[in-house]
């Protein structure tokens, strides 16, 4: 019986380390997001962008030189390749994207400097990892 007692509260503690852990990620994540919201507004870039160019500018910011292409984009917020496209090709008009084509396909790549531009979301505190 003993044995059950020290195995339930070794468990016990585990788990409340794992829930500890997965609070202070989900704060990290939430203060990421209020300091981006910031940036956008200080810019008045919000204004100009929908929630899903929103979360593409902040993957942009956070992984210069990615390469997202319509179809990706289309199926990670589950709206048509128009959509996508639209959302691509609108951050690409404000210089969050360069726009280059490969072939028949379009690929919108994150700037490496968008973060580093005088006012960017570098200078503001926004993370970039």
């Amino acid at each position: 019986m003993c044995d059950l007692t020290i195995d339930v509260i070794t468990c016990s503690s585990s788990a409340l380390a794992l829930i500890d852990s997965f609070l202070a990620h989900i704060e990290c994540k939430r203060r990421e997001f209020y300091e981006l919201m910031q940036w956008l507004d200080a810019t008045g870039i919000q204004n100009q962008l929908n929630f899903r160019q929103g979360q593409l500018l902040r993957k942009a910011i956070r992984h210069p030189g990615r390469a997202f292409m319509v179809k990706e984009v289309a199926n990670d917020f589950d709206v048509t390749e128009n959509t996508a496209r639209a959302d691509l090709k609108k951050l690409a008009k404000l210089k969050m994207l360069a726009e280059v084509q490969e072939g028949k396909t379009a690929l919108f790549l994150a700037r490496a400097d968008i973060a580093e531009k005088p006012g960017g979301p570098a200078q503001a505190g926004v993370p970039r990892g």
